[in-house]
């Protein structure tokens, strides 16, 4: 179904999806010299809360176990006739550790090697290692942010987060009007 297929699409382009104005825009991750640029920092100064003393920013790390360490990416190759064929990404550490994890991608929607190849490298470090969400609120200030925007995420009063992390912002819910729900995970 048309679910199934948009979903495939995200996960494989690294894409999301924006509503605006009542049409839904495909979207994909935007990158400066390999590494996604901040748009922004919020800090404290930023951070909306319900009650004081109530902390700005919910951390939830995600579980070693759900991460998969090779990928594999099957894709229509122009070079060889339009026949299939497949690109692998894995990280021999992981694997050494805590054995073989693997997921592949079905060979539709790709045909070049170079594109398989980033597709796979890009699914299995952001799965690898960027699986730790933040959830907090923003205001008025911040709503020209989208999902996707890379932020810098600082709040001092949190000693991982002191010092400022690279966050992509994947989900943006406004359940009041000037109040904005925010899911980023960690780049």
């Amino acid at each position: 179904n048309a679910l199934q297929i948009i979903e495939e699409l995200l996960s494989i382009y690294g894409g999301f999806l924006i509503i605006k104005a009542g049409k839904i825009y495909f979207s994909q991750l935007e990158y400066l010299n390999g590494l996604a640029a901040s748009v922004r920092t919020i800090d404290n100064d930023h951070l909306l809360v319900e009650k004081p003393g109530d902390q700005p920013i919910t951390i939830t790390k995600g579980a070693k176990q759900d991460t998969f360490n090779k990928i594999r990416v099957n894709y229509i190759d122009r070079s060889l006739d339009y026949q299939q064929n497949q690109v692998e990404e894995a990280d021999e550490v992981d694997q050494d550790l805590f054995g073989i994890r693997m997921r592949e991608f079905p060979g539709r929607y790709v045909m070049s090697e170079q594109t398989a190849r980033t597709m796979a490298w890009r699914s299995l470090w952001s799965n690898l290692y960027a699986r730790d969400t933040y959830e907090f609120t923003l205001g008025w200030k911040d709503a020209d942010l989208v999902p996707g925007d890379v932020i810098t995420l600082v709040d001092s009063h949190h000693p991982s987060l002191a010092n400022g992390i690279a966050v992509r912002l994947v989900n943006w819910v406004e359940p009041e009007r000037g109040k904005f729900n925010i899911v980023g995970r960690q780049e």
